[in-house]
């Protein structure tokens, strides 16, 4: 697939003579005129201006709620202003974590699309064109991973969940050493193994 731009259909022609590209003149798949081409540039435009208007009223609104949380501070208790306080932070990052690790990569696979003869066989393109997709895919990939990241660290219940059963976890496996430590060295008793085990089951 051939594409390229030119100013008039002579030139296109002239291009394909000239270069033996082994495709006819008025083939669709080579051609793309400069309105198509302006097309093509207004269309990624407009998906970045419409990202930035998001990300604005995004923005616009979580500042709303703080100044409105601001305000209502004194009338409300402590436990409920600092529940509210904790949401907005995470509602905060969960903003900014789509710019990031969305739109980018987005901005980085649309400057390597539109890089010159990205399209055209055999023609040589610019680094960049090879090294954008690359960064933006490895840029996509962490985006579960910060998104879940954020959620535990800035909600308090995620958080303690997390850290009650890593606890609970390790806490298991130091007494399942011990319990196995205890039965090796008293396999000729059989009292010491069941009473270490219920040891065991009760903390759980």
């Amino acid at each position: 697939m051939y594409t390229r731009a030119f100013s008039s259909e002579e030139d296109k022609q002239r291009y394909v003579v000239e270069h033996s590209l082994g495709v006819s003149p008025n083939s669709a798949l080579m051609l793309i005129l400069p309105q198509k081409y302006r097309e093509h540039t207004e269309f990624s435009l407009s998906c970045f201006v419409y990202a930035v208007i998001v990300f604005t009223a995004i923005t616009l609104i979580i500042l709303r709620i703080r100044r409105v949380l601001r305000r209502n501070s004194s009338r409300m208790a402590v436990a409920s202003l600092r529940m509210h306080r904790m949401l907005l932070k995470s509602l905060i990052w969960q903003t900014v974590i789509p710019f990031f690790f969305i739109f980018i990569p987005m901005l980085l696979l649309i400057l390597s699309v539109t890089s010159k003869n990205i399209f055209i066989e055999g023609a040589e393109t610019p680094y960049y064109a090879r090294l954008f997709p690359a960064i933006a895919l490895c840029i996509l990939s962490l985006y579960s991973i910060a998104h879940v990241t954020v959620m535990i660290t800035f909600t308090k219940p995620y958080q303690s969940f997390i850290f009650e059963v890593a606890r609970r976890y390790c806490f298991t496996r130091i007494l399942t050493q011990k319990t196995n430590q205890t039965v090796f060295d008293h396999s000729q008793n059989g009292t010491t193994v069941t009473h270490q085990r219920s040891v065991v089951c009760d903390r759980l």
